[in-house]
C-alpha cells in the first residue's frame, strides 16, 4: 500500500511540474527598439511586434553568440539584436538573452580566423 501511495505522489508531482513548464512561452525574434522599461521584438514566426516588459528582478544577459553572456539592462539591448525571452503565464518576463547583431569597435587582433575588437 505504501508503494502505491509513493508512486501516486511521484506521478502527481511530475504532472504538476510538466504543467508549470508548459505554462511558460519562449519568444524568439529580433529587437526593434528598447527603452529603460521594455523591448519591442519582431517574432521569428512573423507575428505582430511584441513588447516585452521584464520583471524588476529579471535575469537579462547579453553578448556574442557562442560566447559567455554578461549581465545587462534593458537599455543595453540594441535594435537588431537577436532576442530569446521566457514569458510566463502572467505575461511577465523573468529571463531575456540577447545576442549582438553588429560588432562595433576597433580591430585589435586577428588570431586563428577570429577577430578581436576593443
Amino acid at each position: 500500500m505504501k508503494g502505491r501511495s509513493f508512486c501516486f505522489v511521484v506521478i502527481t508531482l511530475l504532472i504538476a511540474a510538466c504543467s508549470v513548464v508548459q505554462a511558460a512561452q519562449i519568444v524568439k525574434g529580433t529587437a526593434i527598439s528598447s527603452t529603460g522599461k521594455g523591448i519591442a521584438v519582431k517574432p521569428d514566426d512573423g507575428g505582430d511586434v511584441i513588447l516585452l516588459k521584464p520583471q524588476s528582478n529579471a535575469n537579462i544577459l547579453r553578448g556574442q553568440m557562442g560566447m559567455e553572456l554578461r549581465k545587462a539592462t534593458v537599455a543595453d539591448i540594441s535594435a537588431g539584436d537577436r532576442v530569446i525571452a521566457v514569458v510566463n503565464q502572467d505575461g511577465q518576463v523573468p529571463s531575456i538573452k540577447a545576442f549582438y547583431s553588429v560588432t562595433k569597435g576597433t580591430l585589435s587582433m586577428r588570431e586563428k580566423g577570429r577577430l578581436f575588437f576593443k
